[in-house]
């Protein structure tokens, strides 16, 4: 018999009790290993599910992001521009002079406020060879290009001379500037019945302000020929009285290359880069067929029957993310951008169609 047993309990029976036990528990077995791993494995795969999904999800949105806006800064930039096209002050219309040399070249025809190329390939020679995406449209914008200022004087000169109120002109690129204007730039100069453009040659220091001369000098230059117009004496259709408006002008093109960016192109200077990620850019032009001042169709620059009926303009933007996201499912459908397809790419980069419709704001009745 026990020697604890039919006993009443003491430290020494209760000792022996806790040894038993103890020396009963010496571990797991290999079924009880297996299961608690398993169990582990069940909880740590759940647990890098989550982990894989959340961050996918910040992954897309963070790209969903950055597509979002930059296509709203990408129609924005485009939408300012192409709202002012073939602005000519408080004039919409009427006639206009143009001084410059070369006046019917791309960077200087500002009698054309608009027009466009459709599906250029890889350049456009017409201007300058100037490199674009394959399939994308280029848009071509002359308008203002910064504040205006009031004309103050127009006095006899052997050059059209016209004086400004303005600060002591400060450097500008290695040339003079007032009120916003630099030497060699291009002026539109409206007094509500007509409007003529002609280049900056220099600036003079007069008591009463700062005089802008007309030359021949300059790139392009103006005209010998416009070289004294708009004298105190001259005809009525070249005389430009006071509050007459003057503002800068500039050719502005719009296009997309193939590192996937949006381009803005002033003039003859170079090209600078706005808004990444931008698969294409597609444009309809609105024209009024009938002269009632109402777009009767949308069409593509090559079936533009005259530009000067152009009364507002549709950008269809394709933008997609700059890098593939990883863990996404590859994207197999096509995307329309104003009637025109393309895709499907078979890729992981999130695309989303931007489109708008913009009114020349100078041809609307």
């Amino acid at each position: 018999m026990h020697p604890c047993r039919n006993l009443q309990p003491s430290p020494s029976c209760e000792d022996a009790s806790m040894n038993d036990t103890v020396h009963k528990q010496r571990g797991l077995t290999i079924v009880e290993a297996l299961v608690t791993m398993v169990i582990l494995m069940i909880v740590l795969g759940g647990v890098y599910q989550i982990f894989q999904s959340v961050t996918l999800t910040y992954r897309m949105q963070a790209g969903l992001s950055r597509v979002q806006e930059n296509g709203r800064f990408a129609l924005d930039f485009i939408t300012r521009d192409v709202r002012q096209a073939g602005y000519r002050g408080c004039v919409s219309s009427g006639p206009l002079t143009n001084t410059l040399n070369n006046a019917t070249d791309w960077a200087y025809d500002f009698n054309v406020g608009v027009f466009g190329y459709d599906d250029v390939g890889t350049s456009v020679s017409d201007l300058e060879n100037l490199p674009t995406r394959a399939g994308s449209d280029v848009i071509v914008v002359r308008t203002m290009a910064g504040d205006s200022v009031q004309l103050v004087q127009n006095k006899e000169s052997a050059n059209l001379t016209v004086e400004v109120t303005s600060d002591e002109p400060k450097a500008c690129d290695g040339a003079q500037r007032v009120s916003g204007l630099c030497e060699g730039d291009i002026l539109l100069i409206s007094d509500c019945v007509k409007s003529r453009v002609f280049q900056i040659s220099s600036f003079q220091k007069i008591p009463a302000g700062l005089r802008i001369v007309h030359g021949v000098s300059g790139d392009p230059g103006n005209m010998p020929e416009y070289a004294s117009w708009g004298g105190a004496s001259a005809p009525d259709n070249e005389r430009f009285g006071p509050d007459s408006e003057i503002m800068k002008v500039a050719t502005l093109i719009y296009h997309v290359r193939d590192n996937f960016a949006l381009y803005r192109k002033e003039g003859t200077a170079a090209a600078q880069p706005l808004v990444e990620g931008v698969e294409t850019m597609q444009v309809l032009y609105g024209e009024d067929t009938d002269g009632d001042g109402i777009v009767n169709e949308y069409v593509v620059a090559d079936e533009v029957g005259d530009w000067e009926r152009v009364r507002s303009i549709q950008i269809g933007l394709l933008m997609r993310t700059m890098e593939e996201i990883r863990g996404m499912d590859p994207h197999t459908k096509p995307y329309d951008v104003l009637e025109t397809e393309f895709g499907p790419y078979n890729d992981r980069h999130i695309r989303r169609v931007f489109t708008t419709t913009i009114g020349l704001r100078n041809r609307l009745k």
